[in-house]
């Protein structure tokens, strides 16, 4: 019988592999077996967002110009584009907001029935969706009041 302790027990879809505390031959033959069969293909890995800014754009890459226009909503409010995570909301995924603290949503047509300028919560995040980048830099009005809710969600 072999000895074994707590961290020797692993378990892995339904499956126990008891794994020897001492290398010898076998250990490593069912360690080379384990990492192979845990390997789980990219694709199918549920990565999480882990920036606290997420921003969904309707469509990547952004110009230079409604990159910068983005940086300076950001520095209004004392974030840094660089620490943002910028996705296309074809790509969004509620389930893996990890760490978001904060959801920016630029879009023309509606988003999750979340109405446009009203600060709501989205799982943990604090989440405001507002017009296109195109439509706040071509009208005061709208910047204006995308300014009055990045006040409240940032709590400045």
């Amino acid at each position: 019988m072999l000895e074994m302790d707590l961290a020797s027990l692993m378990f892995f879809l339904d499956k126990v592999y008891l794994l020897p505390q001492e290398e010898n031959e076998q250990g490593t033959v069912l360690s080379q077996k384990l990492e192979q069969e845990m390997a789980v293909p990219t694709e199918n890995k549920k990565m999480l967002y882990e920036q606290e800014v997420l921003i969904l754009i309707d469509k990547l890459p952004l110009s230079k110009e409604h990159h910068d226009f983005l940086g300076k909503i950001l520095q209004a409010v004392k974030k840094n584009i660089d620490q943002a995570l910028l996705l296309e909301i074809a790509k969004f995924d509620a389930q893996k907001m990890g760490k978001v603290n904060y959801l920016l949503v630029f879009y023309e047509d509606d988003f999750m029935n979340i109405p446009c300028y009203e600060v709501h919560q989205l799982y943990h995040a604090k989440t405001l969706v507002a017009h296109s980048l195109i439509s706040l830099q071509n009208h005061v009005e709208l910047k204006k009041k995308l300014w009055q809710q990045l006040k409240i969600i940032f709590e400045l």
